[in-house]
């Protein structure tokens, strides 16, 4: 829970410690006063007011802001909370007899501030009180006595469950503690098993005996200063680029020219490495590496568009890269010269069995490339700058300020014009070349002059029908257009990036035997159907061998009803809703509102239900990989159904509203960033949506952006109104069957589930609500509203317990087949780290052994709790370095077997936290625990003494969860 929830839920114990000196003066007041009574006490309004007042105080001291009317009502009722309590002490004091006597219930009186007008207490205006109305002075005597009596009560209260001072202030410490970690990590993704492992000689050696193929040129820092303007000319823009070029040799500062319209930017470059809007001659780039550091180059350098000054800000002469920024590209190379001679005699060995089946037609054909950016368009004539100027006019003429059509000059736009002229005129050029082609070949003619006028041209063949051409897009065109004519001869003509291909599929040969490189593509395909098989075997047999080991604990079958937000167009919305919404919300209207997110989709397999509840368990159990610590973009790769996105591990960079389904829009613009969802149901399959990053609205006046505004509103009252209707719910069922019933009549959906006891894998907000589930009985309703990511406001109930049993293998596939890689991939991974064992004790050092893989990895600010992102097992790692025995820093740890892989670490430093840091956190955790410790008790005391809130609004007001208390 964030700062505003520890705000909220501390508010009560507040309440309860400040109300103790004058709870009593509630219990009167006019019925229609009274707000709530706690047995025979009431309590009044005006009570209320003024500790609802001192709550919002408090909010606003504490967060730095005013709360919203929705945050306004939870503060009053827990202000309401706070009074409920402390008149609970009073009638249980009482109760217990504790007793004051009549000078300490005097003494206590006499600290009213009525007795102490000007802060100093007045024992004539004591004494007169006393004398004047003996009956009233009494009646406020025993209130004083029962007020000290219910602080006692609570003093008590506070000293039997506050937590060992030593113990929360080292968990507090351990909270707040941060940690710069380096470590070594072999992951077992890396171990197939099914090829030699290079030793770390030969990675040395390599290195050692290429060393000139990891020659890294000299490179030059820059600050580039980038003078254009989108209606001005790059002729026109040239003296206001001169003039800034000046102050700058004059001294002038970069950031005084950012201030005059130029665009600064950061870049670095090679000889032959400069950024693409770079159109500086071979003189002038090989002219910047000759300038000295810190120094403002001579001249202008041309841009598209408009003109660079340039300051050399450093240089690095060529050098030869380390061995741990190539060690990774050389272990690579050297794994793949192990695997490519296995592969090589398995796809030999499919060719030769296969090799009869393989024959079939053939063809040979010619084909040539016309890439329009290769040809030469020549320079134009005055009369073709004239004539295109001419023809293009209407792009050259805007309106003026006084509303006049104004044309600028052909001397105004002449490098504009230049420019589309050639590109025109190189789109003339491919368009002929490629028709005068495509005739000479259609008629049976071959024209040598024309063929080697095209960018590319090849004659090949025999060709087996569908075998590759070439490679890349054009090769992937090819095969498409020859495939589509299914072989037949005769010209054709197809566009392909940046120009077209005309290709001649001039014979036909009907039984060819194709080489082994030409079906190399359909032979490496058949030999991966081969080991999925093969691999599918050997992890049935893996998991014959001991089912049990895939056996999870008791499982709890639940059910949870899910109450779904309204579309926002459902949401009644009035005017005065949205403009509040805005005031409140004005910091999120910054920029469009968009999401980066990745998602991985799993689609059923076929239609009906039983294809459905697959595809649902298939998500669910990547979902549970996922918050084990597997990355995403991983899983993705793997195992995601959307092809536009599976190379990409599911990234859909940006996206706004309106672009997405409906539900995955709705889910992905609820997410926290970081926060994943749990399976998101679609037309198309389960979804699971991980947010990367949001990014808020720019801000404008309400008048533009209404619509948007709206909709943000509506969403944030749909989640409201659907949290109110599950909580209505759970409140008023008190059987399964009747939520059920109520639950179908609503439309709300009713989901079963399974959940293993002690599976902690659940987002912070989901976590209490399971923990609670599994301490229920079967048929009872757990009286607690969840919020499920991406889905609604829900509540659950136990149907069933089972214990643990042996799956089956269908129920535990994906899993089985990990566990069957692993262990095949473990005996390398073994074997890898004796062998930098050997080395470590042969002298090497944890540095050295790292820049044999890439350099050891670092996660700079570690935080208890979190793990290290890569690796996951945050309970391991916060065991190792913020554990009582945890390494030391400047130590290195042994191999710690994560799951995801063997890792050793060291602690470059801890960072304690400040001392105003940790007394503020220390407090905050002692309200934390002492409200955690005595929610059941106050729960008892509501049974024993009838509480009823009379108020209608605060009566539907739930408070928030209890914030989760350190672990001591």
């Amino acid at each position: 829970m964030g700062a505003r929830g520890v705000a909220f839920r501390s508010l009560i114990v507040g309440a309860m410690m400040l109300f103790l000196a004058g709870a009593a003066r509630a219990q009167g007041g006019s019925p229609g006063s009274t707000v709530a009574t706690v047995g025979p006490l009431r309590l009044d309004r005006q009570a209320l007011d003024e500790r609802a007042e001192g709550a919002l105080a408090d909010f606003q001291k504490r967060l730095g802001s005013d709360p919203s009317a929705e945050i306004k009502t939870i503060l009053r009722r827990q202000a309401l909370e706070g009074l409920i309590r402390a008149h609970l002490l009073i009638l249980e004091a009482k109760r217990l007899g504790i007793t004051v006597s009549d000078a300490e219930a005097e003494a206590h009186l006499k600290e009213a501030p009525f007795f102490k007008p000007g802060g100093t207490f007045s024992e004539a205006l004591f004494r007169k009180a006393k004398a004047s109305d003996a009956a009233r002075f009494h009646e406020a005597l025993e209130q004083s006595r029962s007020e000290l009596a219910a602080r006692r009560l609570n003093d008590r209260l506070a000293k039997e469950n506050l937590p060992d001072e030593t113990r929360l202030r080292a968990a507090v410490e351990r909270s707040l503690s941060r940690a710069s970690v380096e470590y070594l990590a072999l992951r077992y993704a890396d171990f197939s098993g099914d090829h030699p492992e290079p030793r770390e000689s030969d990675v040395l050696s390599y290195y050692t005996s290429h060393a000139g193929d990891f020659r890294r040129p000299e490179r030059a820092s820059l600050t580039v200063l980038w003078v254009h303007q989108s209606n001005l000319s790059d002729e026109r823009a040239k003296p206001r680029a001169d003039s800034l070029l000046a102050a700058v040799r004059k001294g002038a500062s970069f950031e005084a020219a950012e201030d005059r319209g130029a665009e600064k930017r950061s870049v670095s470059v090679a000889p032959d490495d400069f950024p693409s809007f770079w159109l500086g001659p071979s003189k002038t780039n090989a002219a910047i590496f000759k300038q000295p550091a810190g120094s403002v180059f001579p001249e202008l350098v041309p841009a598209h568009p408009g003109w660079l000054i340039v300051r050399v800000d450093s240089l690095t002469p060529p050098r030869n890269a380390s061995l741990g920024e190539v060690s990774r590209v050389i272990r690579a190379k050297l794994r793949a010269a192990a695997r490519t001679p296995h592969e090589e005699r398995e796809l030999m060995a499919l060719y030769q069995s296969r090799r009869d089946s393989l024959e079939g037609p053939a063809f040979r054909l010619r084909y040539a490339v016309v890439d329009t950016a290769s040809m030469e368009p020549g320079e134009p004539t005055a009369a073709d700058l004239d004539r295109f100027y001419r023809g293009h006019l209407a792009d050259y003429t805007a309106y003026d300020a006084g509303g006049s059509l104004v044309s600028r000059s052909l001397e105004e736009v002449r490098g504009d014009v230049r420019q589309r002229w050639r590109s025109d005129r190189r789109l003339e050029l491919a368009r002929s070349l490629a028709e005068r082609l495509e005739s000479a070949w259609s008629r049976g003619r071959r024209d040598r002059a024309l063929e080697r006028s095209a960018t590319r041209f090849r004659d090949i063949g025999p060709l087996p029908l569908g075998a590759p051409v070439e490679e890349g897009a054009i090769g992937k065109v090819l095969a498409d257009s020859l495939e589509g004519r299914g072989g037949a001869t005769g010209v054709g003509v197809a566009r392909v990036p940046g120009g077209t291909v005309v290709f001649d599929i001039y014979e036909r040969i009907e039984s060819y035997t194709p080489t082994f490189e030409q079906v190399r593509p359909m032979l490496a395909a058949i030999r991966e159907d081969v080991r999925a098989r093969n691999e599918e075997t050997g992890a049935r047999k893996f998991f014959a061998s001991d089912p049990r080991r895939f056996a999870t604990g008791k499982t709890v079958h639940f059910t949870r009803v899910v109450a779904e937000p309204l579309s926002v167009i459902d949401v009644p919305l009035t005017r005065e809703e949205v403009e509040r919404y805005h005031r409140d919300h004005i910091s999120k209207y910054s920029a469009p509102e968009q999401v980066h997110a990745r998602h991985i989709l799993v689609s059923p397999s076929g239609p009906g239900e039983e294809a459905d509840r697959a595809a649902r368990a298939k998500a669910e159990e990547l979902l549970r990989r996922i918050r084990a610590g597997e990355d995403i973009a991983d899983l993705a790769r793997q195992y995601t159904d959307d092809p536009a996105t599976k190379a990409q591990g599911g990234d859909l960079g940006y996206f706004a509203r309106g672009t997405m389904l409906d539900a995955f829009e709705r889910a992905a613009f609820t997410l926290e960033v970081g926060e994943v969802s749990e399976p998101v149901k679609t037309e198309v399959g389960y979804h699971i949506i991980k947010v990367i990053d949001h990014q808020p609205m720019v801000a404008e006046p309400l008048v533009r952006i209404y619509p948007s505004v709206g909709a943000d509103a509506a969403n944030e009252k749909a989640q409201r109104m659907a949290r109110h209707m599950a909580d209505s719910l759970c409140q008023a069922a008190r059987t399964p069957a009747q939520a059920r019933a109520a639950a179908e009549k609503l439309h709300l959906d009713v989901i079963p589930y399974r959940h293993v006891i002690g599976d902690r894998n659940y987002p912070p907000e989901m976590l209490h609500a399971m923990i609670s589930l599994e301490q229920a009985k079967p048929g009872e309703i757990v009286p607690e509203v969840l919020n499920v990511p991406g889905l609604g406001s829900a509540f659950q109930w136990v149907d069933s317990v089972t214990a643990s049993t042996p799956p089956a293998y269908e129920q535990v596939r994906p899993q089985v087949l990990m566990e069957y890689r692993r262990e095949v991939g473990r005996r390398a991974l073994e074997a890898k780290r004796a062998e930098l064992d050997s080395l470590m004790r042969a002298g090497w050092s944890i540095d050295s052994l790292g820049a044999l893989w890439g350099g050891l990895e670092t996660a700079p600010e570690v935080a208890p709790g979190r793990g290290v992102a890569a690796l996951g097992s945050p309970g391991v790692v916060d065991s190792l370095i913020f554990g009582s025995a945890g390494l030391e820093p400047g130590r290195v740890s042994d191999w710690i077997d994560l799951g995801v892989a063997l890792a050793r670490f060291r602690i470059d430093k801890r960072i304690p936290p400040g001392p105003s840091l940790l007394a503020a956190r220390l407090e905050s955790e002692r309200r934390t625990l002492l409200e955690n410790h005595l929610f059941d008790y106050y729960e008892r005391l509501k049974r024993r003494y009838s509480v009823r809130i009379l108020d209608p609004e605060l009566r539907g007001v739930t408070l928030p969860p209890l914030p989760t208390p350190l672990t001591l």
